[in-house]
């Protein structure tokens, strides 16, 4: 039997009053209300996945996930029925024991192995494809594949809105989601047929390579030396800086980078970092930034956009809804200080119940709100989020996980 590893993450919420700030107290559960799940996730329902519907338009910005699958080897194509052959058997984004957990498989439950890496197999289990150690899997029975697979670490671009699929196909049944364009997506293989096999926003499908372009290549010609495209860490600027073409002094600038502008750390040449900020690569001084840790959180004040990093990869990305402008949300490298399940949040003129409360600075915070709009700056000073996203920020971070805020 299927068994989600985050039982709440099939309910989802749309806010109505925004981030509050105030002092709190503690509340019994059954006070929560929770409405209208969104028909545009999956979850996880008895033994099968809900199908999305093909008119579904997800208008959340994503930005990539750190490529950390098949450095070496080769990818390979299969078409087997596999058994599982133990229970609580874990379905995961990546061909790694701390890469985040889709969900469970148990003893006697089947899927569908597509390929082979090493001692990983990946699988569909109903509208899922995840990564499954091979060892838990016995042979049920074996097809022939109509695809084969290359490596091809990248991260690509939607030049257009496109769809993610759960086969390189075009049909009215596999597809995952829409991608909007610009988003940014990690490829880890390429098929004969010229689809990527990719990973987007916590979920692993397939992508035509016609609607992207590539970032990898762009990397190539202006810095030879980076072979990989591997996120090493995540890091914030201490202060006003600029990022560099060359790692010295005198080379040209490309941009200018502001006080709390975070970045993906590629590579290290001596006393400088190759690093990523949205689609630019340049070079910075080591000294001029500080590591976040792992998990961090990224909050970008001007996009309204929310980026939860586990394990150097983007385990969420959503739209959230910020301070107003007579009540802004104050940019600055925080930690969540406390966590609490269930509480009010009290202020002058209002008492409002929400289920995850975490504590950034003072009576600013994390939590999830009802009736709101995400992508509006509205809230009190708060950070609010739609229920599915606070649930699973809230069971992915600890007290002490780094927040850096920035404009």
């Amino acid at each position: 039997m299927l068994k989600l590893k985050n039982k709440k993450i099939a309910a989802f919420l749309l806010a109505m009053f925004g981030g509050l700030t105030g002092c709190t107290k503690n509340e019994p559960k059954q006070n929560n209300k929770i409405v209208n799940p969104d028909s545009t996730v999956l979850y996880l329902k008895a033994t099968e996945y809900k199908p999305v519907p093909s008119s579904t338009k997800l208008e959340v910005p994503v930005a990539t996930i750190a490529p950390s699958v098949l450095q070496t080897g080769n990818l390979k194509a299969c078409n087997v029925s596999k058994i599982v052959n133990a229970n609580n058997v874990n379905m995961r984004l990546d061909t790694n024991t701390k890469s985040l957990v889709l969900g469970q498989l148990n003893k006697g439950d089947k899927c569908t192995c597509v390929a082979e890496y090493k001692d990983w197999s990946l699988v569909l289990v109903g509208r899922m494809l995840c990564f499954i150690k091979s060892e838990f899997l016995d042979v049920d029975y074996i097809g022939d594949s109509l695809y084969s697979y290359v490596e091809d670490l990248d991260i690509v671009y939607a030049t257009t809105g496109v769809n993610f699929r759960l086969s390189p196909e075009v049909n009215d049944y596999n597809k995952i989601m829409l991608i909007p364009k610009n988003s940014e997506i990690e490829v880890f293989g390429r098929t004969n047929n010229d689809w990527y096999l990719a990973k987007y926003n916590g979920c692993i499908g397939y992508v035509c390579s016609q609607y992207t372009k590539s970032l990898r290549s762009k990397i190539e010609s202006t810095y030879p030396e980076i072979k990989d495209l591997k996120i090493q860490k995540i890091v914030s600027m201490k202060n006003n800086s600029f990022l560099l073409q060359k790692p010295n002094s005198s080379s040209s600038r490309i941009k200018n980078l502001e006080v709390y502008e975070s970045a993906e750390v590629l590579a290290e040449v001596n006393r400088y970092y190759l690093v990523k900020v949205g689609q630019e690569v340049g070079y910075v001084l080591k000294d001029e930034v500080k590591s976040l840790g792992d998990p961090c959180i990224i909050i970008d004040l001007s996009e309204q956009k929310f980026k939860l990093y586990q394990n150097n990869e983007i385990i969420l990305c959503t739209l959230v809804s910020t301070g107003k402008s007579s009540s802004p949300t104050p940019i600055g490298l925080y930690k969540i200080e406390c966590k609490t399940p269930g509480c009010y949040l009290i202020g002058p003129d209002y008492e409002v119940w929400v289920n995850y409360w975490m504590q950034i600075s003072g009576n600013i915070g994390i939590h999830d709100i009802e009736n709101r709009k995400m992508g509006t700056p509205k809230s009190h000073g708060c950070i609010s989020m739609a229920l599915k996203d606070a649930s699973f920020t809230y069971d992915h971070c600890h007290v002490g996980t780094k927040v850096n805020i920035q404009r």
